[in-house]
């Protein structure tokens, strides 16, 4: 230890594992600055084997894409390994930030993965552990180099020996390891293959709530290069990914054919060229959206950004929706005034709205002109409203919703919640909800589904919720959610996506129930979202569809069917839009030029207009939601206005 201290000047920890922890570290005669493993041997018996499998192997290896060993310090209760120093961050991180990487960006980072795994493998030694979590940037440039660390389940091996031990990360891990048969070095390139799948498009090729479920698929080799997100990827790296992703690994390419793979070798980088432009997004944002959810923006002078907005007591709801002259995002949001018997626009103003602000990869047609759409959103209708509720709008690879949020401050939203982000094996697509309030949020909780199925599988859809303090004497509390979509039009009731989407309306009530006990029931509960049921009225049977009306149930009641019982905690919500129209207004779909259609009695009557999925076009759908529930708090209705333009709807 002695001779530890005289050569370094130990600084700050970096981190911390089971047995050990790293710290940063300063040569005292170069200045050189290096990261100190230190191993307390106390803590770490019965794994002595891996403590020195490590050590042996990072002695042995010398490659500029593996972290080195300087140099190994003992004494009788530690051990001390000097390493290079990388400051980069995960690639992990990176990938969660950024969301994906172009082709060219993700087969230079393969290549110098599979030149340093070449390496390992002609030394005769397996990684067994790589995942993005294992693979780090040298530095925060942008030719930063990628580097492999942790060597804690690597092994040295014979050419003839077979390794028999269960190891690895599940998502990550090959077939063979499961099947406990025995594997050899052919398991890091099946991990090379499940890493550049998700370098192309931000989620793994296997992907299931529980670890059986999973390990059946990687098993089977069950994956699938899933439309939208590949649909502009080349064959070659579809073709490369497919050549490591073998159950059968003595048909897997090695190590040293996959770097002769014709989409490696388009992109490789010239002998001796560091990666360059790996990645655009700083992997240590202070606005990562993993860890920044709710946020509350200071102004200059400490003063409230809304205190200009305080008003009394509020008595009276007012819904309103758009003109015939507003735009298709405008007519598909829906406007809540709460006011104190005074014209509509004098009390707050709330909208709900799906953006469809999509991740980057899901697009619709040739361009659904994400920037443009959001840009008139943020100048022309944000600034219209006092809290907003917004669904599919995406942080998951895109800064988006970061510029949204940073717009809503300018102009005085000075709070904020979002949909909390997921890693990359859970939900690896955060839910897309956001709220934004110029008046504090009190309180919050989210809740991400227990499972989504289809395409949303991709896509960690919950709910959130904010108690909102709009005076002295009112709160309300905002809930946003995002169910289960349908792939088709018309589904029926024992579809899985609609037995699904019945489940998670059941988790919704539940959060719902648990958030607001502990304040009380005076606070009024609005539930707004994208429900994804269809509520227009069946031609054949004369009424609502029978989907809206067991999802009426499950929000008063908790149950598909039946009336409410004695023990029944009762959400009493009412469907504002259905009672200000006496009828389900379109929220979703495609009927007619501009929006406007010719009716038969030749009145001009607003239609929706779409900008997603081709399928979707004249689907005509009433899938978007606002409920009240009154509670026993003030006495709020529901009243229209005359000096409010209303329009009639399809």
């Amino acid at each position: 230890m002695d001779k530890l201290t005289r050569r370094y000047e130990i600084g700050q920890a970096l981190g911390s594992g089971a047995f050990s922890e790293v710290r940063q570290a300063v040569d005292k005669n170069t200045g050189q600055q290096y990261a100190i493993k230190i191993i307390d041997k106390s803590k770490c018996a019965g794994k002595e084997g891996m403590i020195h499998s490590e050590v042996n192997i990072l002695k042995k290896v010398k490659h500029e894409n593996i972290i080195s060993l300087i140099e190994l310090y003992e004494t009788e209760t530690k051990l001390y390994l000097v390493m290079e120093l990388v400051t980069g961050g995960e690639l992990f991180d990176s990938i969660v930030e950024k969301g994906h990487y172009s082709e060219p960006e993700s087969a230079r980072i393969v290549y110098r993965i599979l030149s340093a795994v070449n390496y390992l493998h002609d030394l005769g030694i397996a990684h067994r552990d790589l995942k993005p979590e294992n693979l780090m940037f040298s530095d925060k440039t942008s030719n930063a180099r990628i580097m492999i660390g942790d060597f804690g389940l690597s092994k040295i091996f014979n050419e003839e020996e077979v390794m028999k031990t269960a190891c690895g990360t599940p998502g990550y891990v090959a077939p063979e390891v499961l099947k406990r048969k025995g594997y050899s070095r052919s398991v890091d390139l099946w991990s090379i293959g499940v890493i550049t799948y998700i370098l192309l498009v931000g989620y793994p090729p296997f992907y299931e709530e529980n670890n059986a479920a999973l390990f059946a698929l990687i098993m089977k080799g069950d994956y699938e290069f899933d439309s939208p997100y590949w649909d502009n990827i080349s064959k070659e790296a579809k073709d490369f990914i497919s050549k490591l992703l073998v159950v059968d690994h003595e048909k897997r390419l090695d190590a040293r054919a996959a770097i002769e793979h014709p989409w490696i070798k388009r992109f490789k980088p010239e002998e001796n060229e560091l990666v360059d432009n790996l990645r655009k997004l700083s992997v240590n944002s202070p606005e990562s959206p993993a860890t920044d959810i709710v946020g509350h923006f200071e102004t200059d002078n400490n003063e409230s950004a809304d205190s200009e907005h305080e008003f009394e007591r509020q008595e009276t709801v007012v819904l309103q929706n758009s003109n015939p002259k507003q735009t298709a995002a405008e007519r598909q949001s829906t406007a809540v005034n709460l006011v104190e018997k005074k014209p509509a626009g004098d009390g707050i103003r709330f909208l709900s709205l799906n953006l469809f602000i999509r991740p980057p990869l899901v697009k619709t047609n040739s361009s659904d002109y994400k920037d443009a759409r959001l840009t008139y959103f943020s100048e022309h209708i944000l600034p219209n409203y006092d809290i907003v509720a917004l669904q599919e709008i995406y942080a998951r690879g895109s800064s988006r919703q970061k510029k949204l949020i940073s717009r809503a401050k300018e102009i005085g939203f000075s709070y904020y919640l979002r949909s909390p982000a997921q890693d990359l094996l859970k939900g690896f697509i955060d839910g897309g909800l956001l709220i934004l309030s110029r008046y504090p949020i009190i309180h919050t909780t989210r809740l991400t589904f227990e499972k989504s199925i289809n395409t949303d599988r991709f896509t960690a859809k919950g709910a959130i919720h904010a108690h909102i303090q709009i005076s002295d004497d009112l709160r309300i509390h905002i809930f946003n959610t995002h169910l289960q979509s349908s792939p088709s039009v018309v589904v029926d009731l024992n579809d899985p996506v609609v037995t699904n989407r019945q489940k998670q309306l059941q988790e919704l009530r539940e959060m719902m129930i648990n958030s607001v006990k502990q304040f009380g029931d005076s606070d009024p509960i609005i539930l707004v979202g994208d429900m994804n049921v269809n509520s227009r009225f069946s031609k054949t049977i004369g009424r609502h569809s029978p989907e809206y009306s067991q999802m009426m149930n499950i929000l008063k009641y908790g149950r598909i069917t039946g009336e409410a019982t004695s023990q029944d905690t009762i959400l009493q919500f009412n469907d504002l839009l259905y009672e200000r129209y006496n009828e389900h207004p379109i929220t979703f779909g495609d009927s007619g030029e501009e929006g406007i259609v010719a009716y038969k009695d030749g009145q001009k009557r607003i239609a929706e207009k779409t900008l997603t999925e081709k399928s979707a076009v004249g689907c005509c759908q009433s899938i978007d939601y606002l409920f009240l529930a009154n509670r026993s708090g003030p006495a709020l209705k529901f009243e229209t206005n005359e000096n409010i333009l209303v329009p009639t709807f399809v």
